[in-house]
């Protein structure tokens, strides 16, 4: 097979291929948490701004787990094809924007890192580490008990965490007396704030001198970003190679769609983002409240009900009346009135573009893969719209359903007996009283001792959602996912 490097670039045809001069890249931002999102998304914006001949933004990349990414995209001098997909249409472009990937892992990679965030020709850091890697408490400070966190505190001569990271390259950019801007790219409510409150506790931990110089050199704008991207699969990079002659070990494949929403607040140049298409706004907390409640909520309710009901696909699950007729219901009784969505949205067509987009089978996004780390998701998605509602004394059955279907998803059977399994780093004790506890209210006894989950839930109405959560449950349970959901619908319309 022909592997795309920079020799055989020339001759890939069919493919939109950089056209500017990549041996004149400056690298000037560093990017955290190289994956398939990342490389389908943000890359794509400042790829934009090289084509127009900026080429002072060339991008470092950095894994801070696995060296996997690293080695393919290496063999590849850096190169890598973004695949958009819709039915019966692709288009390809091979990104050229990478000059480095970097492995915090590899000792010969990780002092590289510290030493590119203190560099002062980095103007801006962003980041995509999911939600758990900001290792925050439910409140969003530093979660001072977290593993990755004692280690850094205990051995901060090899940090692990990402923020122990940032604090150690922003120290040691501190005598350099360059200004930075970091950028979180996750689907975390306030994710600035919650970046600057994480990043700054570790510096404060680490140098407390330090403290005050990123307070004013440093800033942590929000942002709000979207775009569907699926896990490639080997079937994907064969595809293009039968069609277009090439392999890419390092291929991502993605929806049409894509939106970023950054708020104006940066402290030295940066990329043209807007020039493609980003949003440069003054308040981001509208788009993320509309995309996390909506766009995110509506992914995680298709994910756990479709889990239980046997697909493998969200595709699938959107295509099951029943699903969608309900998952409707819970966006237009329980969700959309407690959001004030930005000027200009429409919140009716807004939700039924979402579902025609996750309805998209060219881009097959497997229901085992969106429903990963609930216990993290969760209390971003699903549990802010619960207390909006608590504060205006309706309910929350649809809801309450999903959670329940979540917690019944932890035991890793759908109601036909077929065994599935989701990843969750945070739900290693959940999964365990899950198995442990028959009784529903038992369950949600136990949950409430033993770990720290229903703690954001906290506040008016949390006792009598925690009995309503057995019940339902027990209802779940006994009588399965489509009756209850069917329930429900029926509820609503006699409202």
């Amino acid at each position: 097979m022909t592997r795309l490097s920079q020799a055989t670039l020339e001759r890939v045809d069919g493919v939109r291929t950089p056209k500017f001069d990549r041996a004149s890249l400056q690298s000037g931002t560093l990017h955290i948490g190289l994956g398939a999102f990342h490389r389908a998304h943000q890359a794509l914006y400042t790829e934009s701004a090289l084509t127009d001949g900026d080429l002072r933004w060339g991008t470092i990349g950095a894994s801070l787990r696995s060296a996997r990414t690293r080695d393919a995209l290496a063999r590849q001098d850096y190169l890598y094809t973004v695949c958009e997909r819709q039915t019966n249409t692709a288009e390809l472009q091979v990104i050229g924007g990478l000059t480095d990937v970097l492995c915090a892992t590899d000792p010969a990679d990780y002092g590289r890192l510290v030493a590119a965030i203190a560099d002062p020709a980095i103007h801006v850091v962003t980041m995509t580490i999911t939600e758990k890697g900001y290792c925050q408490t439910p409140g969003g400070t530093l979660d001072h008990t977290h593993p990755d966190v004692r280690h850094d505190l205990e051995r901060p001569k090899r940090l692990r965490s990402a923020p122990g990271i940032i604090a150690a390259g922003l120290i040691a950019r501190r005598q350099r007396g360059v200004p930075l801007t970091i950028l979180s790219c996750d689907n975390l409510t306030a994710n600035g704030p919650v970046t600057r409150s994480v990043v700054t506790a570790m510096v404060e931990a680490s140098n407390p001198a330090a403290a005050a110089w990123v307070e004013d050199h440093v800033t942590f704008p929000s942002t709000m970003v979207d775009r569907i991207v699926p896990r490639t699969m080997p079937d994907d990079i064969d595809w293009v190679y039968g069609e277009f002659g090439y392999k890419d070990a390092a291929l991502v494949v993605c929806e049409p769609f894509r939106q970023w929403v950054i708020e104006d607040q940066f402290l030295g140049p940066r990329p043209a983002w807007e020039a493609a298409g980003a949003e440069l706004v003054s308040d981001v907390a509208p788009y993320e409240r509309a995309k996390l409640r909506i766009v995110n909520a509506t992914h995680s309710m298709l994910a756990y009900l479709g889990l239980l009901l046997g697909y493998d696909f969200i595709f699938e699950a959107v295509a099951d009346p029943g699903i969608s007729t309900f998952v409707r219901g819970v966006l237009r009784d329980e969700i959309l009135p407690t959001i004030d969505t930005p000027a200009g949205l429409d919140a009716a067509g807004y939700v039924e573009a979402t579902l025609g987009r996750f309805a998209n089978a060219a881009v097959p996004y497997r229901t085992a893969q969106v429903a990963t780390d609930g216990s993290h998701k969760l209390p971003q998605r699903i549990y802010p719209t619960l207390h909006a509602r608590w504060d205006q004394h309706l309910p929350t059955p649809g809801l309450e359903l999903v959670i329940c279907a979540w917690l019944q998803c932890l035991a890793g059977r759908a109601e036909d007996g077929s065994a599935f399994t989701i990843e969750d780093s945070g739900a290693g004790t959940l999964r365990d009283l899950v198995a442990a506890h028959d009784d529903p209210a038992s369950l949600i006894g136990a949950i409430g001792r033993e770990t720290g989950h229903w703690n954001s839930l906290k506040g008016q109405g949390h006792e009598e959602l925690l009995g309503r959560l057995s019940t339902g449950l027990a209802t779940l349970r006994g009588r399965g996912v489509r009756p209850c959901m069917a329930d429900l619908a029926q509820t609503a319309n006699h409202r």
